[in-house]
């Protein structure tokens, strides 16, 4: 193998490799690559000019395409050319005003509320949260018995009351985002 890689440095016009980078090549090289392979693909970034900074925190719940291009002219022409977007995209994406991490805020926040509405099956607290996903609000009480029949399985689980705050939230969570997404002309995802 040296000659080959001395063969090649040289006619690039590169000196010959020493023993140092030979050891590069056979070794570090093949090791990171490995390492990122093993990394993952990396996860999706919010979009940092219309779910993100001071234009995102003002015009979010105005639904699409109105609210983003609101939220990045803001961003960008009147506030710090973005700079608040970006950062915060990068930085702490989770923070950002996408619907879902917006959602998923609220119920992390308010889940017990939201369970006794969802057994009531209806409350402010759930119209809140459909209000979120730009929800029409003549379709929010059928999307709230469609939550409940979704979620009524959570809630006969023997380990249900064992769980944390956190995985309740994450479960109707997911439950909710089936329904939303099961209705894409009642709501603006």
């Amino acid at each position: 193998m040296a000659p080959l890689v001395t063969l090649r440095y040289t006619l690039e016009g590169l000196p010959p490799a020493t023993p140092e980078g030979v050891y590069m090549v056979r070794k570090v090289l093949p090791a990171f690559a490995l390492s990122a392979l093993l990394a993952g693909p990396a996860a999706a970034m919010p979009n940092p000019w219309t779910e993100c900074g001071i234009g995102a925190m003002i015009f979010g719940q105005i639904p699409a395409p109105a609210g983003g291009i609101l939220a990045a002219v803001s961003n960008i022409f009147f506030w710090d050319l973005g700079t608040t977007g970006t950062t915060s995209a990068v930085s702490t994406p989770s923070l950002c005003l996408g619907k879902d991490a917006g959602a998923a805020s609220f119920l992390q926040d308010h889940t017990s509320v939201v369970e006794e509405q969802i057994a009531m099956g209806e409350g402010t607290h759930l119209n809140a949260v459909l209000d979120i996903y730009g929800c029409a609000p003549e379709a929010q009480q059928d999307l709230v018995d469609a939550w409940r029949t979704e979620a009524t399985p959570l809630y006969l689980d023997p380990t249900w009351s064992s769980q944390s705050q956190t995985q309740q939230a994450q479960a109707l969570w997911e439950r909710l985002y089936t329904v939303v997404h099961a209705h894409p002309a009642s709501c603006a995802v």
